[in-house]
C-alpha cells in the first residue's frame, strides 16, 4: 500500500514515517508538512492512503480532504490529531475518512489502522480493476455493446484512468513468444515500468487468450514506458512487439486496436523498438509489385497436376515476395493475394479437396497474423495441404492413372469401384488394376482406402462434424465399419485422433 503522511511536526512526521517503513511492507511515497504540498504530492504520486493531521499551516488537513473528494479522489484517509472534540470527527466522518487516531499514537493503533485500511484497499483495487478491465474489453474486444452501454464503458474508463480530456495513447504488446514462463516475466517487468512512470495515466491489463497487453497512458507516462522498454527489450528481442498510438477513446470500439495492430509487420525492420507512425514513416521501401510474375507458372503446374513444379514455383514466390526492402504491408497482401488465387485455381481441378482446404481457415489466420514470420509460416502450411493434391510428373508417368485418381478425388465420398473407374477411362478393370499396382506400388482397393482415411483425418481436424456424418462424407455408410477402418490404418479411433 502506498502512503503519504501529512504533518506539519516534523518529529511526529519523521517517527510515523520510519516506524511504517520498519513495521511494514507499506512505502511511504511523500510526506508533507501542509495540505497544499499534500496535495501536490498526491497529484504526482497517488497514494493509496493518506494519513494527515488536521490543525497545519496555509491549508488543515480537513479542507485537503474536501478538495480530494471534490476532485474525484477515492483514497483512504486516517485522520492524526490531538482533538477529540465532536465536530472534527462529525466532519471528518462526512468525508469518507476510514479511521480517525489521536494523539499521542500508540505503535499497536497504527498497525491495527493500517491493517483495516489494507483490507480495505485490496478490495477497492480488486473492484477497481475488475469493473475498468470489463470496460477496456467492452470497448476494445467486443462488438455487442450498444451505444449507450458504450457510452457509460467510456465514462467508467475516463474516470478510473483519470483521464483529463478525450485524448489517449495506447501501447500495445504482443507476447508471440509460445514460452508462458518468459512471458511472465517479461509481463512483471513491463508493470513495473508503467508503475514507475511520472505520468497520471497509467493503465495496462494483460489480455492472455491473445498474448496482448494493452496499456492507457498519458504522453508523460508513454515517453518514459517506450524509452524504458526500448532498452530493455532490445536486449530481448524474442518474447514481445510494443507498438504505439494516439487516439480519441470516445472513438474507439474493436476496431480501434486493428489499426494498431498492424504496426507489428514492421518488427523485421524496427527490432527492438516501440513501433510508431513517426517510426515507419522514416522506413524507405522500393515497390516490387510489378516484378511478382509467377501467378502464370503456378496456374500452370496445377493445371498440370504436376507437384513439383507447383512447390518449386510457390516456394520461388515466397521467396521473391519477400526480398528485402519491401513494404512489409505489400508482403502481407501479396502473400494472402496468392493465396486466394491458388485455391481458386485448385477448385478447378480438385473442387473437394480445395473445399476441406478452404475449412481449415488458412486465409482467416493470414488475415490475422501479426508478423511477417506468422503469415510466412501459414503459407508454408498451406502450399503443403495444396500440394498433397497434385501429382508428382517424376513419380507418376501414366496417363490412365492420373485421370483415375483425380476421379477418386472428386468421387471419393461415393460408392467409387475400380469397374466404374476403368469403364470411365475405357480400359478394363484387369488392366487398370495392373497400372495401380506398377505406378503407385499398391492396390487399387488400398490407394481409395487410404486416400478416404486422409480425408477423414483433415475433416476431424478441421471440424465439429459427428463422426457418423464424416464416415458418410469420406464413403461409409455404416459407422461402425469406418471406425474399424480407421483403427486399422491408423493405429487409433477416429474419436482418439480427434482428442491426441
Amino acid at each position: 500500500m502506498k502512503i503519504l503522511i501529512v504533518e506539519d511536526e516534523i518529529k511526529i512526521r519523521n517517527g510515523i514515517s520510519n516506524f511504517i517503513t520498519r513495521s511494514t511492507d507499506h512505502t511511504i511515497v511523500g510526506e508533507a508538512k501542509n495540505g497544499v504540498e499534500g496535495l501536490e504530492i498526491y497529484h504526482a504520486s497517488h497514494p493509496d492512503l493518506i494519513m494527515t493531521d488536521v490543525r497545519m499551516p496555509v491549508m488543515d488537513g480537513l479542507e485537503m480532504v474536501d478538495n480530494l473528494r471534490k476532485e474525484g479522489a477515492d483514497c483512504r484517509i486516517i485522520i492524526l490529531s490531538g482533538y477529540s472534540e465532536f465536530e472534527y470527527a462529525k466532519k471528518a466522518m462526512s468525508m469518507e475518512v476510514s479511521e480517525y487516531l489521536l494523539k499521542p499514537l500508540a505503535p499497536d493503533d497504527i498497525l491495527n489502522a493500517l491493517d483495516k485500511v489494507s483490507g480495505l484497499v485490496k478490495k477497492q483495487i480488486k473492484v477497481k480493476d475488475d469493473s475498468l478491465k470489463r470496460a477496456v474489453e467492452e470497448i476494445f474486444y467486443s462488438t455487442k455493446a450498444e451505444d449507450d452501454a458504450r457510452r457509460g464503458y467510456i465514462e467508467e474508463i475516463k474516470r478510473q484512468c483519470g483521464l483529463q480530456s478525450d485524448d489517449v495513447e495506447i501501447l500495445l504488446g504482443y507476447g508471440y513468444n509460445s514460452n508462458s514462463a518468459i512471458r511472465a516475466e517479461e509481463l512483471l517487468r513491463f508493470s513495473e515500468a508503467v508503475e514507475q512512470a511520472p505520468g497520471k495515466v497509467k493503465y495496462c491489463c494483460p489480455f492472455d487468450k491473445r498474448y496482448e497487453i494493452l496499456c492507457l497512458l498519458d504522453e508523460e507516462s508513454i515517453n518514459y514506458v517506450v524509452k524504458d522498454l526500448s532498452y530493455y527489450f532490445r536486449k530481448r528481442r524474442d518474447s514481445w512487439i510494443w507498438a504505439a498510438g494516439r487516439t480519441d477513446i470516445t472513438l474507439c470500439d474493436s476496431t480501434c486496436l486493428d489499426e494498431i495492430r498492424k504496426k507489428f509487420l514492421y518488427s523485421d525492420v524496427i527490432s527492438g523498438e516501440v513501433i510508431d507512425d513517426k517510426k515507419i514513416a522514416a522506413l524507405k521501401f522500393e515497390n516490387k509489385k510489378s516484378s511478382w510474375n509467377i501467378e502464370a507458372e503456378i496456374k500452370n503446374a496445377i493445371y498440370k497436376d504436376d507437384k513439383a513444379e507447383f512447390e518449386r514455383k510457390t516456394a520461388d514466390f515466397l521467396k521473391e515476395v519477400s526480398e528485402k526492402n519491401t513494404d512489409p504491408m505489400m508482403i502481407k497482401e501479396g502473400i494472402e493475394v496468392m493465396s486466394q488465387k491458388i485455391l481458386h485455381f485448385l477448385e478447378d481441378k480438385h473442387s473437394e479437396g480445395a473445399d476441406v482446404i478452404r475449412r481449415k481457415k488458412y486465409l482467416i489466420r493470414m488475415e490475422s497474423a501479426y508478423t511477417i514470420h506468422e503469415l510466412t509460416g501459414i503459407y508454408d502450411e498451406l502450399m503443403k495441404e495444396c500440394s498433397k493434391l497434385l501429382y508428382s510428373s517424376e513419380s507418376v508417368s501414366n496417363y490412365a492413372i492420373k485421370r483415375a485418381m483425380t476421379y477418386i478425388q472428386n468421387k471419393y465420398g461415393e460408392n467409387v469401384s475400380l469397374e466404374e473407374i476403368a469403364e470411365n477411362l475405357g480400359i478394363t478393370p484387369e488392366y487398370l488394376s495392373y497400372l495401380f499396382n506398377r505406378e503407385m506400388g499398391v492396390k487399387f482397393s488400398t490407394y481409395l482406402r487410404n486416400y478416404r482415411m486422409e480425408m477423414a483425418k483433415q475433416l476431424l481436424e478441421s471440424t465439429e462434424l459427428k463422426i457418423y456424418e464424416i464416415a458418410s462424407m469420406v464413403g461409409y455408410s455404416d459407422t461402425k465399419y469406418f471406425n474399424r477402418v480407421f483403427k486399422e490404418t491408423e493405429g487409433l479411433s477416429p474419436k482418439e485422433f480427434r482428442q491426441k
